[in-house]
């Protein structure tokens, strides 16, 4: 019975710190992310160039452990995986100005799947930004065609 009780607060304790602090860890993730992006410009431009120029189908995954040394740990401050998707291939949303991307993608229990965008599009379209975080789904330009979109977990 003791075991059930402390079972209980523990999950209400979960849940109430979920609802709370998600938003503000959002944030700040998104804040971090940014911050290296603008040190390290050139970085995630040629990492993306790399992979593009690795991707053999027009929408190819590349695990990060799958991934040349050089590459690796630069892919892995990115997110966990990245995808090559060009024109016709990318699933993007309505007003999402994007066709052919290279996404680093990193999903948390807490924070959602987090994609670090970078679009390499012949034809640039204007960005409806979206920064809400108290909807599962965010859309923000953190640099020239550089953007992070947030969205919640599949399945959740």
């Amino acid at each position: 019975m003791k075991k059930l009780h402390v079972y209980l607060i523990a999950l209400i304790a979960c849940i109430a710190f979920q609802s709370c602090a998600c938003v503000t860890l959002k944030r700040m993730n998104d804040r971090r992310i940014t911050r290296y992006v603008a040190k390290h410009l050139e970085d995630v431009y040629a990492v993306s160039d790399t992979l593009r120029l690795m991707a053999a189908n027009p929408t190819q995954r590349f695990p990060v452990n799958s991934l040349p040394d050089h590459l690796r740990k630069k892919v892995a401050i990115l997110g966990e995986e990245a995808t090559v998707s060009f024109q016709e291939n990318y699933p993007y949303r309505q007003g999402e100005p994007c066709d052919s991307v290279v996404v680093f993608e990193h999903v948390s229990i807490l924070l959602g799947v987090r994609e670090l965008i970078y679009d390499f599009s012949v034809v640039t379209q204007p960005v409806n930004e979206n920064r809400q975080y108290r909807d599962w789904y965010g859309f923000i330009r953190i640099a020239p065609r550089i953007y992070i979109r947030r969205s919640q977990i599949p399945l959740m």
